[in-house]
């Protein structure tokens, strides 16, 4: 007993520097347990453990048989060596598991992390939550529908709950989904508000033109900061100040200890000269432990065929009272850490190497939690030898869905990571624009689509093929004739009185279409209509009634519209496979007969496809029903 009461005695500078050097968790709570005083002594998540740890979703480490949880895992990453960091070559020990009940992988996605806490924002009510993932408490923060840029909110509004300012300050309105997906950029915290909840802040970046508001316990909503710039990349709490940075490199500096609120805007240093800016070249801020700020530019390139990923970091130091920023090449025993967590710098006597910057990925328009997964951008930058060790390279977060199973059930899904340069997708979408923007006598019409401008030409669609060309569709004749409208809303002043595009089903074998970020277009399913949410650079595939007709409902064609909006023009161009029709083709097609069975007989006729083609192009507007309705046996 005398020698337990000794170990309890021991001197309080001591053991705090005894506990620092506890950096796996496991150690850790091996060291709270010795006696009862120091349980007490040590908080449950270790105040001087900086290392970093990454938050995985379970796909992307082993399978376990976890039922009915979404489970995460947090691994504990170590100084990285010449050799690819990957989970799989981690040890069992360095991955703790996890049941994290908020974290619904379709619904929910984190905006942030600091100080032992994530943030967490869900898709379909707008909460944002601190989350503490060892102690599962949690804290709720202003939702998104209090954010500055909101004007109101109305959820029963189905379609147009929300009413905001977009970038360029003209009132819109904008369905739930998307504006709860895009409004939050990044969240940061100044503390853990289990430790100093009076003087507890919250720092959001926000909106189109990625501006600042702060909340405050007491705040019933977020509250914008005294300048109202823009194109805000990040922010940091430092020496009792907030410091942000914007895409030009300029620097802002706030007092957040006025009774009157914020003070603060444009910090008297210039930005360095020459310094890139653009979407894909982002900007960080670290606070050094000598008093100096750093700013880190980190280049993002998505070469051809290739995944997006990071390509090359500038490093700016402006040293504590300084006036201009200075290039800096060399880091000494610290290693940068950015992303979505809190940008800072971390000594690492007690790892192998420093001179590192670990990056994660926050291009939040790339994130795969609510749509099709893609490869994320995380790795380790080493400045000694200018070379990258990339972490996780042959995992996508979230296990993608099938293309089968989302044939079957929704015959609707999108397609990311398809090799095409965005370039190319957004000459096709200016194409189709710069071409019914043209004087009204040089522009074909087509009125034959529901009243809306349609443009008909065939190209060369070598790249599009491929993502759904057949060698069956080529025997049957189904993939001879591509088929391409290109498709223009102009704003409209009243669409609640009218339709972009009326519901109806496509009818060749399948369709591949790319919309704009204006688009609204939503997919019949489960007997309600579910918006399909813009993804930039994605395709989306549906599949069509020959489809359906020839795998006997194996796959379904999709029942879809399109709302008109005030905001506009909705641009998007379509691309259909289907067979070349001629007046008097004889070919009849019905179900496949390798399809066809004593348990699954054949459920629609033979038909011509003509006859198809007619009755789909000549049905009445408010006519919902499929054309192969007719068809069936």
């Amino acid at each position: 007993m005398d020698e337990i009461n000794r170990w309890a005695d021991i001197n309080e500078d001591l053991f705090k520097e005894i506990s620092k050097r506890f950096h796996a968790y496991d150690d850790y709570i091996r060291l709270r347990l010795v006696c009862k005083e120091w349980s007490l002594k040590h908080p449950k998540i270790p105040n001087g453990n900086k290392i970093p740890w990454l938050l995985l979703p379970d796909e992307t480490v082993k399978n376990y048989s976890y039922e009915d949880e979404e489970i995460h895992h947090l691994m504990q990453l170590g100084a990285a060596d010449d050799e690819t960091l990957d989970t799989c070559a981690l040890e069992e020990k360095d991955i703790y598991h996890i049941m994290l009940s908020e974290m619904q992988s379709y619904n929910k996605f984190i905006r942030g992390s600091g100080h032992g806490w994530l943030i967490v924002q869900s898709i379909s009510d707008g909460t944002i939550q601190m989350l503490n993932p060892f102690t599962n408490r949690s804290l709720d923060l202003p939702p998104v529908s209090t954010l500055p840029t909101i004007i109101d909110y109305q959820p029963d509004n189905h379609g147009d709950e929300y009413t905001m300012w977009d970038f360029r300050d003209i009132r819109i309105t904008m369905d739930r989904d998307k504006t709860h997906r895009f409004q939050v950029e990044k969240v940061i915290i100044n503390s853990s508000p289990e430790h100093d909840i009076e003087n507890f802040m919250a720092v959001v970046i926000f909106g189109p033109n990625q501006r600042l508001a702060f909340y405050k316990p007491g705040n019933m909503r977020w509250v914008e900061f005294p300048t109202r710039d823009k194109e805000f990349n990040d922010v940091i709490f430092f020496q009792e100040k907030l410091y942000a940075i914007n895409n030009d490199g300029q620097l802002y500096e706030f007092d957040t200890n006025t009774r009157a609120g914020l003070k603060g805007g444009i910090h008297e240093t210039r930005p360095p000269s020459e310094i890139p800016v653009g979407p894909l070249r982002l900007k960080y801020l670290i606070g050094c432990t000598n008093g100096s700020l750093l700013m880190l530019t980190r280049y993002v390139d998505l070469p051809l065929g290739k995944e997006l990923g990071t390509s090359k970091f500038d490093i700016h130091e402006l040293k504590r009272n300084g006036k201009e920023w200075s290039t800096l090449d060399n880091l000494g025993d610290y290693i940068l850490v950015i992303g979505y967590n809190s940008s800072i710098q971390i000594s690492v006597p007690f790892l192998s190497k420093g001179n590192q910057i670990w990056f994660t990925n926050n291009q939040m328009e790339l994130q795969s939690s609510f749509y099709d997964p893609v490869a994320q951008d995380i790795g380790i930058f080493d400045l000694d030898h200018g070379n990258f060790q990339r972490v996780l390279l042959d995992v996508k977060f979230f296990c993608p869905p099938k293309v089968k199973d989302a044939g079957e059930k929704w015959g609707f899904f999108q397609v990311v990571n398809h090799d095409i340069p965005p370039c190319i997708l957004d000459e096709m979408l200016d194409g189709v624009r710069r071409f019914h923007e043209q004087d009204a006598e040089r522009v074909f019409y087509n009125t034959n689509f529901n009243f809306y401008k349609a443009l008909e030409r065939r190209n060369n669609l070598d790249h599009v093929k491929k993502l759904a060309l057949t060698p069956y569709l080529k025997d049957i004749d189904c993939a001879e004739e591509i088929f391409m409208l290109g498709h223009y809303y102009p704003p409209c002043p009243e669409p609640e009185l009218t339709w972009g595009l009326s519901a109806h089903t496509d009818v060749g074998v399948v369709t591949v279409l790319l919309q704009d970020q204006v688009g609204r277009r939503q997919v019949f399913y489960e007997n309600q209509w579910i918006d399909v949410a813009p993804i930039p650079g994605a395709f989306i595939i549906n599949v069509g009634d020959m489809m359906q007709l020839i795998t006997n409902d194996k796959f379904m064609s999709a029942k879809q519209r399109v709302f008109a909006q005030k905001v506009g023009p909705q641009v998007s161009t379509s691309c259909s496979l289907r067979k070349y029709v001629q007046d008097e083709c004889p070919r009849m097609y019905g179900p496949i007969k390798e399809l066809v069975t004593e348990e699954s007989p054949p459920i629609y006729k033979e038909i011509k496809m003509l006859g198809l083609i007619k009755l789909a192009y000549t049905k009445k507007l408010d006519d919902d029903v499929s054309p192969l309705e007719h068809f069936r046996i």
